[in-house]
C-alpha cells in the first residue's frame, strides 16, 4: 500500500474508532513535512467522503510560543476545517462524539476573496483588505489523547492539525476599529471562569 493513503486510512480509522494514543506505524510515518501535507490531503479526501463536509476554511495551529512549548513543536501548522463541523453561537456538540475533546480560544478571519501565491508574500498591512470580518470563536480540537511528548510537526500536521470542527461568534465587519493585538478573552466552565488572556491566540481563517 502506498504510505501516503496508508497513513491516511490509519489516521481516519484511529478517530472513527475512538483510538486513544494511537501513533502512526514507524513503516508509514511521514519524514518530513511535504509527506506529512501530503497525508493530511489524503486525510481530508477521506473525511470528506464520510460526511464531514467540504473543506470550508483552515485553522492556523501554533502561532503563539505558550502553544509551541505546550505541544513541543516549534511551528505553526495548518489543518482543514470541514463545513459540517462549523457551529453557529449559541451551540452544542455531543461530548461522546470526540475521543479526547479539547477547546481553544481563537479570533476567526472571513476572508473575501482568494489571496494568489503571486501577490504574496502576505503581512498584516497587505492582507487586511481582503478580511471582510472577524469572529470571536472557539476551536474544538481532539487530539485522541496522544502522548504529547511523541508528537512532532510531520505527526501534527498529518493528523490535520487535531481540528475537529469550530464555533463562530458575531460576525464584525468593522473589526479595524478594534485592537485585535489587545483584546480580552475568558473562558468559563459551568459558569467559573477557568482560564483569561488577551491576544494574540491562534487563529482560524474561514474562506468561505
Amino acid at each position: 500500500m502506498d504510505p501516503i493513503y496508508g497513513a491516511a486510512s490509519h489516521l481516519f480509522r484511529a478517530a472513527k474508532n475512538g483510538d486513544q494514543g494511537a501513533l502512526l506505524p514507524e513503516a508509514i510515518m511521514p519524514r518530513d513535512i511535504n509527506a506529512a501535507y501530503r497525508v493530511q490531503d489524503a486525510l481530508q479526501a477521506l473525511w470528506v467522503e464520510a460526511g464531514a463536509g467540504e473543506v470550508a476554511g483552515w485553522k492556523v495551529a501554533l502561532t503563539s510560543k505558550v502553544m509551541q512549548e505546550l505541544v513541543g513543536v516549534s511551528q505553526p501548522c495548518e489543518g482543514a476545517i470541514f463545513a459540517n463541523r462549523i457551529h453557529h453561537d449559541p451551540a452544542m456538540v455531543a461530548h461522546d462524539a470526540f475521543v479526547n475533546i479539547g477547546v481553544e480560544s481563537e479570533i476567526a478571519v472571513r476572508i473575501a476573496h482568494d489571496l494568489p501565491i503571486s501577490d504574496g508574500p502576505y503581512d498584516r498591512n497587505n492582507i487586511q483588505v481582503a478580511v471582510a470580518a472577524c469572529m470571536a470563536a472557539i476551536e474544538i480540537v481532539d487530539d485522541r489523547a496522544i502522548d504529547y511528548g511523541l508528537v512532532d510537526a510531520p505527526l501534527l500536521v498529518a493528523d490535520n492539525s487535531f481540528n475537529a470542527g469550530c464555533v463562530l461568534g458575531e460576525r464584525v465587519s468593522d473589526w479595524q476599529n478594534l485592537d485585535l493585538a489587545g483584546l480580552p478573552g475568558r473562558m468559563l466552565i459551568n459558569g467559573d471562569v477557568v482560564g483569561e488572556q488577551r491576544t494574540p491566540p491562534d487563529a482560524v481563517g474561514l474562506c468561505k
